[in-house]
């Protein structure tokens, strides 16, 4: 058996100076120009033309990619537009924490947010019917959130995400 060490704490204590750097607080504008300049840029790679429209309300930037072969930017099941999303987060410098850029693509996640509502609505109604729980489909974070805010009122279940990482989705969980 082998025994751990035991390490014996002093009481001298270790003063620290932090300097403060000053944030450069940025305007909306600025993070909304250079953020319709990477989206441009990254379209371009892909060899898509695009159009992209802001619109700033409080602390979000809300922009919507539009044009032609624009797919490319969505990807399978939303996978390259949740990839873009999160690159985009990490565009924004220290002092822009404070606004929250949200990327659509064709109205896509709009389209996305409805089907999920109505699947979610969908599947309570069956798991209300059967009295058993229903498992759904792996989703993102995204997409996990629309479907618990979709059934909060619902008095019959409830639900829980379940699994890890790729693996993670809702289960609807009737209330016995």
């Amino acid at each position: 058996v082998v025994e751990p060490e035991i390490k014996a704490e002093t009481e001298d204590k270790v003063e620290e100076t932090v300097e403060v750097k000053p944030v450069k607080v940025v305007s909306p504008d600025e993070l909304k120009q250079r953020t319709i300049d990477f989206l441009v840029e990254l379209a371009k790679k892909m060899n898509i033309d695009i159009t992209v429209e802001c619109e700033i309300n409080e602390n979000d930037l809300n922009f919507n990619v539009k044009g032609d072969n624009v797919g490319k930017l969505i990807g399978y099941r939303g996978e390259t537009l949740n990839a873009i999303q999160i690159l985009l987060g990490g565009l924004k410098r220290a002092g822009e924490g404070r606004y929250r850029l949200y990327l659509d693509v064709e109205d896509y996640k709009k389209g996305r947010e409805q089907t999920l509502v109505d699947l979610a609505n969908r599947m309570a109604d069956k798991a209300e019917e059967i009295e058993r729980n229903v498992h759904l489909d792996p989703m993102s974070a995204y997409e996990r959130r629309i479907v618990h805010s979709a059934l909060q009122n619902r008095t019959l279940v409830e639900t829980e995400s379940m699994g890890e990482g790729e693996t993670r989705h809702v289960v609807i969980k009737f209330k016995r």
